[in-house]
């Protein structure tokens, strides 16, 4: 007899999961999704809602043949503030763990475990699970932390500077793989990891796949924020205005407030249209010269119906983030061939990539002023 070779189990574990509006819990699903569809098994542990308690909210997502582990505790004041969102870490990072002892019975024949960043405090429930799997870890980083709170002036280098980084460490030294997302990102992360770690880079992947969807499976609730999409679209190209998309987080990493003001002091800012998807409450005070729309979160599968429809799409990054991120939205952007407008530092990897492919324009905020409008003016032509 032909000998049944045993199905691989691989385990995902993540801070957030669908229905969570944000692109890194679209590419987890879509991880999952191509795992399973190449004969994985696949448990995916995070922190967000149970699709039992609203299953509602899951129609739109093929989770039926997926394992899931969640923990709600505290999640809804995670988008709150950094502050806030620093102890929800915490949080999750001691309830995952509890979480997976109470479920030994379903993670003990894991065979590998993929670790998805940005929460450098998962360690915790990583260092469980590779107890008591004994498997190897591959940890994908999103952002450096506490480096990046460093270098947007959130702490200085100080006693909770490297307390953090003190908390933090484990990160680097549990993982028997660790990908980051760009070649940036590899020269800073060399000197912090042991040698017995390999290091490589893992570029993102696009949070959307299918790009197409069943119109008919949506909630009444959904098409009519979709038709109110689309019709202020239409009222954007009725006045002549080049239309523009902001889709992500609107917090201290994307220095969204100052970015955008500086935008509306440049040549030509007045032709232009912008609609801003954040799941993040927009209070910023905008100057004058600047024409934009705050909606709330958008659900994945309802980008494709309105962003072909767009002229450009803006990615916002602060300019001392030293970390090399390329952030999911770009990857969006590119994904529907939609020009990227990048506010972002010259020297960072998509200020380089945009150059490199064509693919829009990048504005340093240190640059020159004239340099600037000039580049917008010849952007939006």
């Amino acid at each position: 007899m032909k000998k049944i070779l045993k199905q691989k189990k691989i385990c995902i574990l993540a801070d957030s999961f669908l229905p969570v509006k944000n692109s890194a819990a679209g590419m987890i699903y879509n991880l999952a999704r191509f795992l399973k569809n190449e004969n994985f098994e696949v448990i995916c542990i995070y922190g967000g809602i149970n699709p039992k308690n609203f299953p509602n909210r899951f129609l739109s997502y093929d989770i039926s043949d997926l394992q899931l582990i969640n923990s709600d505790f505290f999640q809804r004041k995670r988008s709150q503030n950094i502050y806030i969102r620093f102890f929800a870490e915490i949080f999750l990072s001691i309830s995952l763990s509890l979480k997976i002892i109470s479920n030994k019975k379903v993670i003990k024949d894991i065979d590998i475990i993929l670790w998805y960043g940005p929460s450098s405090f998962l360690w915790l429930p990583i260092f469980f699970l590779k107890k008591l799997t004994q498997s190897k870890v591959i940890y994908i980083v999103r952002d450096l932390f506490p480096e990046w709170l460093l270098s947007v002036g959130l702490i200085k280098k100080n006693l909770i500077y490297y307390f953090l980084k003190f908390l933090t460490f484990p990160q680097y030294i549990i993982p028997h793989f660790i990908g980051v997302e760009s070649k940036g990102n590899l020269k800073l992360l060399r000197n912090k990891i042991s040698k017995g770690i390999k290091l490589d880079i893992i570029y993102n992947w696009p949070s959307l796949v299918d790009v197409t969807y069943n119109k008919k499976s949506l909630s009444r609730k959904k098409k009519l924020y979709l038709k109110e999409i689309l019709n202020n679209g239409i009222q954007i190209k009725k006045k002549k205005l080049v239309s523009s998309i902001y889709i992500g987080n609107t917090g201290h990493a994307q220095n969204f407030e100052e970015n955008m003001n500086y935008l509306s002091k440049l040549d030509n800012i007045k032709n232009i249209f912008i609609d801003i998807f954040s799941p993040q409450k927009l209070d910023f005070k905008f100057q004058t010269g600047i024409k934009f729309r705050s909606w709330k979160g958008v659900d994945d599968n309802l980008i494709p119906s309105f962003i072909t429809k767009k002229d450009f799409g803006i990615v916002s990054l602060h300019n001392n983030l030293h970390s090399h991120n390329l952030p999911g939205k770009f990857v969006t952007y590119v994904q529907f061939r939609l020009p990227v407008l990048s506010i972002s530092n010259k020297n960072t990897e998509i200020s380089k990539i945009i150059s490199k492919y064509n693919c829009g324009e990048f504005i340093d905020i240190n640059d020159n002023f004239e340099l600037n409008s000039k580049k917008l003016k010849d952007f939006i032509v």
